[in-house]
């Protein structure tokens, strides 16, 4: 019955007439057993579809990509598709179509290749056994394949002897000649010279010629996942025995080959929850367990917590059953345990490190060489943390026998690191030699792994001659053995192949790099992309290579020349998604300095948990303290290994870091910076004063305030960076004004007073020094007045060629503020610096174009001087003289900005004539007079001339505005507001500032104030934080035109730009998150402001702000509001 209504069904669908001829009969029984076979053949997809995607359905993103690619909707297509082929290339088109479908998905490669290969068993053993008549034409097309490769092998055969002679022939010749060209090194870094990118390689010889080194790795019939315990049991004992099988059978390489342990990555992975059963006996689990991590080791695969997490428990158990006696099971323990001590490690976890270690010595003389496992192990870990002395003393005291090859090879890279290059080099020949006896064993087995361990030696070799090579600048005497010892590297590669393993994984990490980037959008405009699920987008390939990096255990750099060249940024990118603190490791030990910026901008930081920036600051504070003397001791640029490195690189990622860094360990960061004040000679990075000032700025007031007393006490050591500037934590100290409710947390010795204050013949730089700290110090109120007369005598006891102190970091018009007696006098030495030095002296002579981006030292100074000096400090006749610099310096500017209309220097110059304008707007608004009527003309002429260059000037314009002028230029200001161009809009926001400061009481400038609040409602850009900033300071100068409800208003439109800029809403771009955490920096001084204001400090977005910033916050953003 049931084949008569599937036939019915048949009939219904082909809509076959009920009364036909036998001829059509024939005809349609024909057609019905056709679609009986496809029936059958479509079943056999769907149902291997269904098995492949329920293989571990645990709900996990890749459980559910499998859903979605394996559906029956996809294995009908793919069935019919099939149906149509090419009997005799079936299997090879099927496989075609199972990757293209799964290349296009995030699963990792290993499991793709799992799926394709599981997929492919089910699918042809199912049609071996319902449809045989098939499987005929797959073996007609293998034997044909096997035909063909007999054929070609005997033509081949044929014609090698006759080859060979010329190909020996050749070789001799080769060897013979003289190279034609020899590598010219640069004098900065290079990257390593690989086989692969050389020239005059000898090819064709017959060294290298192993034997047979195959390894089959067989896929378990388990039919997927099961919740089934009995199931669950029988797929864990299968697990054992095949695996066990496989271990046996291994061939014995140093390091498996790429395509090894991908499929070694295939034919594990998925099998982790089997490890944490609960129905087997202890013996049973722990074998499984043992023979689990012995394949995620082969394959170089990254452990999950949850696996590591059941290995250690398991090890732990199984621990009772050791009783001292040597036996395999007894070594499968020691084993286990090595490997959880690298994975502790690797993830900086040291008190597991350590328990786990403390453990395995009572049991180090039970295994081969077990103690010296243990030692070496003992070397890494402290050559984790940098502890670069303990590291040296460990290695020089460990002894190794001679067979423990790979044992040696791991403490010969660790001193190369270290520092010692040549001796290095040393070791790794000889441990080349030692290894010779080993590579023509009669033992397959350790043939393969002495010969794969041999060529990792080759290329450490050739790594560390041409750092030496770099140092010396001998280039000539090392390029021919460098050749020499690659081409040896290049012989052998069926070992171990470096070029080919860098190939494919710079592959991986390629495509990993565009899938992470990628936005897939749909064409059509009126349709969008919705991500049901977050598959997430780890790169595996990345831990991989630094497994083989570590077992190879090669320098990242060996002086200055790089190992992985144009790889490094991509593979660290990834590598920190994957192990933040092991790529932090890896970062330190060698790499660029670019790199290093890359990995640590704003976005990735951002995206840390706090926890893990936590633990990396820590880790970093503490590499710094325990290495801070040893980097003081470096002379050279080039040499030094990780100490060179760790100078380089450390000063950056920590400065980074800390703009993430939690309130409560601020402290001890000071305690820190005091440290490395105080050790004479340490240079971090290119500027110690640029490190110190980029600490200094992440740190909060509070802080500051509380570590006054004991940073007042550090020792006075002159640190200079390499313009040869002297910087001190004192030159970067507060920031922020009323501080006076902090004073409660600051404690300052009287004694340390009386120590700054005193002079026993103090160099310039220690009087300058003490000086910066008593300032601070007077600063927070914390001086009594014969305190202050003392320090202002101090100030005033060591002059400079102008007559006043000489602190040349210091702005001129802070001596105005110091009580001097006769204020006269410091102010004629103050305006004679500036009336000498105008703007036609700061660029007399100026050869090509000196870049300033508008950072003007000159300008700054009068600037300021005009903006905090009491009203009138200039008489008219020297605003005058100021204004004839300026007009004069313009013709100069102009004439350039002609001569360079369509070159990249006319920025340059429109930068520094929009300073300079600003600049004579703020020395005009500090007097009380009008200019003569020919500097006014004068002034306007170069205001319209400026305007023909798209220099807008109305923050100046404003001044010399007559009645009628008014509305049209409030009209202008208003259009440029909404300008798209940036300095347009910035320049209107000027203006707009300068006529509400002029006319106060004006309807324009209230009209003015109304468009800048609605910039803050509407979020506009270009131009938000000028405008945020403008409104802080009408507050701040207490302008009547900014009070009452236009500040209640301005609170309001705080809360909306806070959620506006939030960093989750701004991911897209390292620009897009920067821009919005100064857009909220700017928004939380404001709301500090305004919280200054009476009742302010209720208003709602005061308090929105507040809350805000004791959330996930950047320290500069959260450090503008004092709480």
């Amino acid at each position: 019955m049931e084949e008569k209504g599937f036939l019915s069904k048949l009939f219904e669908e082909v809509d076959i007439p009920g009364i036909i001829t036998d001829g059509i009969k024939k005809t349609a029984g024909e057609y019905i057993q056709k679609r009986i076979s496809y029936h059958k053949w479509e079943r056999i997809y769907v149902n291997a579809g269904q098995a492949v995607a329920g293989f571990e359905h645990d709900g996990t993103e890749e459980s559910q990509i499998r859903n979605i690619l394996f559906c029956e909707k996809n294995m009908k297509k793919l069935a019919k598709k099939m149906w149509d082929s090419d009997y005799f290339a079936f299997e090879k088109i099927l496989k075609e179509n199972i990757h293209s479908v799964l290349e296009e998905s995030s699963m990792s490669t290993g499991n793709q290749e799992n799926c394709q290969e599981h997929f492919m068993q089910i699918v042809i053993g199912d049609i071996r056994k319902c449809m045989p008549q098939r499987i005929e034409r797959f073996l007609w097309m293998d034997t044909r394949e096997n035909t063909v490769q007999i054929l070609d092998n005997q033509k081949r055969q044929f014609t090698e002897n006759e080859e060979l002679r010329y190909l020996l022939s050749d070789i001799r010749n080769r060897m013979q000649e003289t190279e034609d060209q020899r590598q010219e090194a640069k004098d900065q870094g290079q990257e390593y010279q690989r086989s692969s990118n050389r020239q005059n390689v000898v090819f064709g010889t017959v060294e290298g010629i192993a034997e047979e080194d195959e390894w089959y790795l067989a896929s378990m019939q388990d039919g997927g996942f099961s919740e089934d315990p009995a199931i669950q049991k029988n797929m864990a004992l299968e697990a054992i025995n095949l695996w066990k099988e496989e271990r046996e059978a291994y061939p014995g390489w140093y390091v498996a080959p790429y395509k090894i342990c991908q499929k070694v990555w295939g034919r594990t992975r998925g099998y982790e929850y089997l490890v944490g059963i609960g129905m087997l006996s202890l013996e049973e689990a722990f074998a499984l367990c043992y023979e689990f991590v012995w394949r995620c080791e082969t394959g170089k695969i990254c452990y999950s917590a949850c696996l590591q997490k059941n290995v250690y428990a398991i090890w732990e158990q199984y621990q009772a059953c050791i009783d001292r006696e040597k036996g395999y099971r007894t070594e499968q323990w020691f084993y286990i345990g090595t490997i959880l001590l690298r994975e502790y490690r690797e993830e900086g976890r040291y008190t597991e490190w350590g328990n786990v270690f403390k453990c395995l010595r009572s049991y180090q003389e039970i295994p081969l060489c077990g103690k010296e496992i243990l030692d070496v192990e003992e070397i890494k870990c402290a050559f984790s943390t940098f502890q670069i002395s303990k590291v040296r003393r460990l290695c020089g005291r460990t002894r190794l026998p001679r067979e423990a090859y790979a044992l040696r090879l791991q403490v010969i890279g660790v001193q190369a690191e270290c520092g010692s290059t040549e001796a290095a080099l040393r070791q790794v020949r000889q441990l080349e030699t030692d290894l010779e006896a080993e590579c023509v064993s009669e033992d397959a087995k350790r043939r393969i792994f002495a010969n794969s361990l041999q060529v990792v030696l080759f290329h450490m070799e050739a790594l560390l001659q041409q750092g030496i090579a770099f140092v010396s600048r001998e280039y000539e005497k090392y390029q021919e053995p460098i050749n020499e010892i690659l081409n040896r590297a290049e012989r052998r590669k069926r070992y171990f192949d470096w070029d080919g393993l860098h190939a494919c994984v710079e592959s991986a990490l390629l495509k990993w790099h565009v899938k992470e980037y990628e936005e897939s959008s749909p064409f059509a405009l009126d349709r969008e992309s919705i991500s049901l699920f977050d598959y997430g987008n780890g790169c595996e390939e990345s831990y991989y290579l630094y497994r083989v990096v570590d077992a190879m255990a090669i320098p990242l750099i060996s002086d200055c020349v790089n190992l992985l060249g144009s790889l490094e940024r991509v593979w660290f990118e990834a590598l920190q998604g994957l192990q933040p603190q092991l790529a932090l490791f890896m970062m330190l030990r060698g790499s660029k300095s670019d790199t290093a910026k890359y990995c640590y901008n704003r976005s990735r930081l951002m995206q840390m948990r706090q926890e893990t920036i936590t633990s990396q600051i820590c880790f970093l504070r503490d590499v710094l303290l325990e290495n801070r003397e040893e980097m003081a001791e470096l002379t050279s640029l080039y040499s030094g290994g990780a100490c060179r490195q760790l100078r380089s690189n450390l000063p950056e990622i920590m400065t980074r870091c800390m703009s993430r860094c939690p309130d409560e360990m601020q402290c001890e960061i000071l305690t820190m910076l005091k440290c490395v004040m105080e050790t004479p000679g340490l240079k971090l990075g290119q500027n110690m004063g640029q490190f110190i000032r980029g600490m200094m700025r992440q740190v909060s007031e509070k802080n500051k305030m509380k570590m006054l007393g004991e940073l007042l006490e550090t020792d006075i050591v002159e640190h200079k960076d390499v313009h040869e500037e002297a910087a001190d934590l004192f030159d970067f100290y507060f920031r922020k004004e009323h501080l006076e409710h902090y004073a409660e947390f600051c404690t300052v010795k009287p004694e340390t007073i009386l120590w700054l204050l005193s002079d026993n013949g103090d160099s310039p730089y220690e009087w300058r020094t003490k000086i910066a700290r008593l300032l601070v110090v007077r600063s927070t109120g914390a001086l009594t007045g014969e305190q202050e007369t003392a320090l202002t005598r101090k100030i005033w006891s060591r002059l400079g060629d102008n007559k006043l102190p000489d602190l040349p970091n210091y702005y001129l018009w802070n001596f105005m503020e110091l009580d001097y007696g006769d204020s006269a006098v410091p102010a004629v030495s103050i305006k004679a610096c500036y009336l000498k030095n105008g703007m036609m002296a700061a660029f007399e002579n100026e050869e090509g174009c000196k870049i300033t981006m508008g950072d003007i030292r000159y300008l700054e100074e009068l600037q300021l001087a005009s903006r905090h000096l009491e009203k009138d400090f200039w008489t008219l006749d020297e605003v005058c003289r100021i204004y004839q610099d300026a007009i004069s310096y313009w013709q100069i500017l102009k004439d350039k900005i002609e001569k360079n209309v369509n070159d990249l220097r006319i920025g340059e110059y429109q930068d520094r004539a929009r300073k300079m304008f600003r600049t004579i707007a703020e020395v005009y608004r500090s007097i009380s007079g009008e200019l003569p009527e020919d500097v006014r003309r004068q002034v306007g002429k170069v205001l319209e001339e400026a305007r023909g260059f798209e220099i807008d000037v109305y923050d100046l314009k404003v001044l010399f505005l007559v009645e009628e002028d008014k509305p049209g230029f409030a009209e202008a200001v208003t259009e440029g507001l909404y300008s798209d161009e940036v300095h347009t809009v910035i320049d209107a926001l000027h203006a707009a500032y300068t006529f509400m400061e002029k006319y106060p009481g004006e309807g324009l400038s209230e009209e003015l104030l109304c468009e800048i609040l609605h910039m803050l409602r509407s979020g506009k850009q270009p131009g938000l934080v000028s405008a945020v900033i403008i409104l802080h300071n009408l507050l701040y100068r207490k302008s009547p035109v900014f009070t009452g409800d236009k500040v209640r208003e301005a609170d309001r439109f705080l809360i909306s730009l806070e959620k506006r800029t939030r960093y989750d809403k701004n991911m897209g771009s390292e620009s897009q998150i920067k821009k919005a955490a100064l857009i909220r920096q700017v928004c939380v001084d404001l709301a500090y402001e305004i919280s200054l204001q009476e009742g302010g400090a209720g208003y709602p977005g005061v308090l929105h702000w507040q809350k805000a910033c004791r959330e996930d916050e950047f320290t500069e953003v959260r450090n503008e509001m004092l709480i």
